[in-house]
């Protein structure tokens, strides 16, 4: 284990309880989906007046991540380590003479603590909460034929409190690895709050 990261995780994960009868598992994951409630141009602290404005509103929600898991009891314990987009929102706005352009996108690093317990046989539960590392960008750019062009650039970093709840299901690929397939809400406590839904699909590897 030469990543450090991947060494961190493994030592919490050992933490949860004794050695004896517990099974490693990793989930290596691609994610896709849709932020369902992305922040309103009043959250991104759009002001003014900007009639006939055109809004373009991207909130796909794209990235990958993955779990580390110990089963215990029936039940497992672990931490879901990923990245993913948020939004893009652009708002375009013609004035005759040039077009101001202003864009705000954002990102999210996530470290989130779960339990998994099994529904039946063939799916299982999951429920989280940890922090949401948002690394988020403002850009506006004036472009005009007639007037010198203009560009400002802004980014910072915010932190906020997210909570997750999933619903999957592995199938069996061979003696020690599945397919898995996550369908996840994710709640992040930022803009009031972001309602993230994805589809997380890749490997389940019994380590």
């Amino acid at each position: 284990m030469k990543n450090p990261l991947i060494t961190i995780v493994v030592l919490l994960l050992l933490s949860a309880g004794s050695s004896a009868q517990e099974v490693m598992t990793m989930r290596p994951y691609v994610r896709a989906g849709l932020n369902l409630t992305p922040p309103s141009l009043e959250d991104l602290s759009y002001s003014g007046d900007m009639p006939g404005a055109e809004i373009i509103r991207n909130p796909l929600s794209v990235g990958a991540g993955v779990q580390f898991s110990l089963q215990r009891s029936g039940l497992e314990f672990g931490m879901d380590v990923g990245a993913t987009t948020m939004f893009v929102n652009t708002v375009r706005y013609d004035q005759g003479v040039g077009v101001s352009n202003y864009v705000d996108e954002e990102y999210s690093v996530y470290l989130l603590a779960f339990l998994q317990k099994p529904l039946g046989e063939n799916f299982f539960i999951q429920g989280g909460l940890g922090p949401h590392i948002c690394p988020w960008n403002y850009e506006y750019y004036y472009e005009s034929v007639n007037y010198t062009d203009s560009y400002e650039d802004y980014s910072g970093v915010g932190v906020s409190l997210g909570l997750m709840l999933g619903l999957g299901t592995e199938v069996p690929l061979s003696q020690k690895a599945s397919f898995f397939l996550l369908g996840k809400l994710d709640g992040i406590f930022r803009y009031g709050i972001m309602l993230p839904l994805t589809v997380n699909a890749g490997l389940s590897i019994d380590l």
